[in-house]
């Protein structure tokens, strides 16, 4: 049950030298995903009822809800790993997919990488060089605050000011 991510690698790899803080951003993103559907998986093969015998876990859970949840899940998230790794991650100017913003929020930088909802439907928190980054998918109302804005703009979101700081 292994994931094929080559397409994200070749993606994220430079020929030479150091890979973009977005790139980085991405690569953390995906690193995290990969290690949710490995730990799925591995609970799928798990010995259930503890006492040494081998059990096929992976039937007993595909004959209940939880295991059929859980495949379902599983499957989901690869789908999501292949469909990120389309992603163009090139420079923006405009807050669109791909882009990373730092955004100042209530006086407190915050950082996002946009994502569309369609290769993504969860809101994760990312560390990358001791900052923190978060998720932000096309479906987020922030998102429709800040689609299409450049550096400088600021928006309103809820009553709370957004500046939009950087965008690349």
């Amino acid at each position: 049950m292994g994931i094929e991510v080559s397409a994200v690698h070749t993606l994220t790899r430079k020929e030479e030298g150091e890979k973009t803080l977005k790139e980085r951003v991405f690569r953390e993103l995906l690193r995290k995903l990969e290690e949710t559907v490995r730990n799925m998986e591995r609970l799928l093969r798990a010995d259930f009822d503890g006492d040494g015998d081998e059990v096929d876990a992976a039937n007993y859970l595909a004959t209940t809800r939880t295991g059929a949840v859980l495949s379902l899940r599983i499957s989901k998230l690869k789908e999501e790993i292949n469909s990120l790794s389309c992603l163009d991650l090139s420079e923006r100017e405009t807050v669109s997919p791909g882009a990373l913003i730092v955004a100042e929020v209530d006086g407190k930088k915050e950082r996002y990488l946009v994502l569309p909802a369609e290769s993504f439907s969860r809101f994760e928190r990312l560390e990358v060089d001791g900052e923190e980054y978060f998720t932000l998918t096309t479906r987020a109302p922030l998102y429709e605050a800040l689609r299409g804005k450049r550096e400088g703009d600021e928006v309103f979101v809820n009553g709370t000011k957004v500046v939009i700081l950087e965008v690349s």
